[in-house]
């Protein structure tokens, strides 16, 4: 698993690392030093950081932390029968996480700018993208405060 860091990318590593001692050896982190110039920068370094005779690259922010488990399997289960890209839709909103093919990442990774991900690329290319529908609202649950966490966990 890459994983992205940058904002204070130590303590993350750190607690990422005690709180999964035993998958540490499966933790492969990346250090965004660029963060502040927005999340184009990190999804750059991910795609970068792919193992080349991969599928693809499932993507999920660190500030989406309700997403159900059920709704990750049924994306992967998308990708595993061949989907381009997956995005997880809640009453029509797109979310996280988002799977990219392998050829998509490619096709993808020179059009990324500031603080946009991929969202621009796979909206001009719709036809290949598969929408899964579903009723998680964490795919859209942005946390980034204290004050949505809380909000969030009532």
């Amino acid at each position: 698993m890459i994983i992205v860091v940058g904002h204070c990318a130590d303590t993350v590593r750190e607690t990422l690392e005690q709180a999964f001692p035993q998958q540490v050896n499966r933790l492969s982190f990346v250090e965004n030093r660029a963060f502040a110039t927005g999340l184009a920068s990190s999804l750059r370094m991910a795609i970068d950081a792919v193992d080349p005779a991969s599928i693809g690259c499932l993507i999920h922010h660190a500030d989406r932390p309700f997403v159900e488990p059920d709704t990750v399997a049924r994306v992967l289960g998308l990708a595993w029968e061949g989907a381009r890209a997956v995005v997880p839709r809640f009453r029509q909103r797109p979310g996280f996480p988002v799977y990219l093919s392998a050829g998509m990442l490619a096709a993808i990774r020179p059009s990324l700018r500031g603080d946009e991900g991929a969202r621009r690329y796979l909206r001009a290319h719709e036809e290949d993208v598969t929408y899964l529908d579903v009723e998680d609202h964490g795919v859209v649950e942005d946390v980034d405060t204290r004050a949505d966490l809380e909000r969030s966990s009532m």
